[in-house]
């Protein structure tokens, strides 16, 4: 299978970096941008998107497959508030 490099959206790395210093245990994903911790501990799917971004199929899938442990974030602030982390 031919392997390919992830297409990741320019708020991307900002979050990682973010979510990373609130001890979310970040980790990349590929259908779903990052997988991270709630402070409750249990984990979370984030796609990151930029204001005008929209989901692809699979994406679209995983969402209505995780419901609200499925999150679109498009903003530092806004992924925090998915983990839980007061912002």
């Amino acid at each position: 299978m031919p392997r390919f490099k992830c297409r990741r959206d320019a708020n991307d790395l900002e979050i990682f970096r973010a979510l990373k210093v609130a001890g979310r245990d970040p980790v990349r994903g590929r259908d779903s941008d990052i997988y991270a911790r709630h402070i409750q501990g249990f984990g979370l799917l984030l796609e990151c998107k930029t204001r005008l971004g929209k989901l692809r199929p699979i994406q679209v899938e995983l969402q209505a497959m995780f419901g609200d442990r499925y999150h679109v974030v498009r903003s530092v602030e806004e992924a925090l508030r998915a983990c839980g982390v007061a912002v």
